[in-house]
């Protein structure tokens, strides 16, 4: 062995020895308790047992390499801060930005929408913006290899205590695939998957009348039949313009896509049994309190 836990050892007491990493019991259970409850013990590379000693044979956490000390100190650190990392899946219109913002009220996560950080890199008319401007205005998914080099970047960059929320990533099963990759090699366990369920009917009204709010400030999304959100944008100053890719033609290519492609995402992740399956109808608040409730339930936080 190149690195052991001690469960009786005091976490205070914890220690390098002649290169030998030692980890204190109050730590370890706090990470085994994490994952216990989230029911993906035997898939983390933190297990004690078989898992725990497959990876030490494999190098992967080789506590006499530096890579291997900053992976399992990494993971031992988001799982006992009992770090979110969650994947928000849904249809366009599902409300997944708007549930985002609410839950990084909630929790100490990070969120990112790859869709608004798109469009923003679009109208600052930067190199990427340059690069996926018409395929967005299309309504078709971005290039694979752009989107998961743009999320690495992202996480390899978020600090360690913060957990992190994807919302549009990933939209394929490669982009799945990749991004498996990443998160085993920056040392994040995924914890839940909220797919967001929206009929298309109601899809088709929330973004056919979807209007944003330009030139008032921060980026405020209303819908044309709100005449109080209405009347406040236009009393601030503001105009209402619709996003190029909620014109009708677009928004029915782009629930095909969806329907295509990313419904084969929660195939893959299916087995994993972390989806959880939530009623998008309703005010952003009713939803807010469905994902609530799974939560409680399955981490009691």
């Amino acid at each position: 062995f190149k690195g052991i836990i001690l469960p009786d050892t005091n976490a205070k007491e914890a220690a390098v020895v002649d290169g030998l990493e030692v980890y204190g019991v109050s730590t370890i259970k706090q990470v085994l308790d994490f994952f216990n409850e989230k029911g993906a013990l035997e898939k983390t590379t933190i297990n004690i047992e078989d898992e725990f000693a497959t990876k030490l044979d494999d190098n992967e956490f080789d506590f006499n390499d530096v890579k291997g000390q900053e992976n399992i100190k990494r993971a031992l650190e988001i799982a006992a801060a009992g770090g979110h990392n969650v994947i928000l899946i849904g249809p366009p219109g599902a409300g997944k930005s708007t549930q985002a913002k609410l839950l990084v009220e909630r929790w100490p996560v990070a969120a990112i929408s790859t869709g608004k950080m798109l469009r923003e890199e679009v109208t600052r008319k930067t190199e990427l913006g340059n690069q996926v401007r018409e395929t967005l205005e299309r309504g078709e998914l971005i290039d694979d290899t752009i989107m998961v080099a743009t999320i690495r970047n992202w996480l390899e960059n978020l600090p360690s205590e913060k957990g992190f929320l994807l919302d549009g990533f990933p939209r394929t099963v490669e982009q799945a695939s990749q991004f498996d990759i990443i998160l085993e090699e920056i040392g994040r366990p995924l914890t839940a998957i909220f797919n967001l369920e929206l009929s298309i009917s109601e899809a088709v009204y929330r973004l056919g009348g979807r209007r944003q709010c330009y030139g008032v400030g921060a980026e405020e999304i209303i819908h044309i039949n709100d005449e109080q959100a209405v009347s406040r944008c236009l009393a601030r100053g503001g105009l209402l313009v619709q996003r190029p890719d909620d014109l009708p033609n677009v928004i029915v290519k782009r629930l095909n896509v969806y329907e295509a492609e990313t419904e084969q995402v929660l195939m893959v992740y299916e087995p994993r049994q972390l989806t959880h399956t939530i009623d998008a109808g309703g005010s952003p608040t009713e939803v807010a309190k469905r994902i609530g409730r799974i939560v409680e339930a399955t981490s009691g936080s």
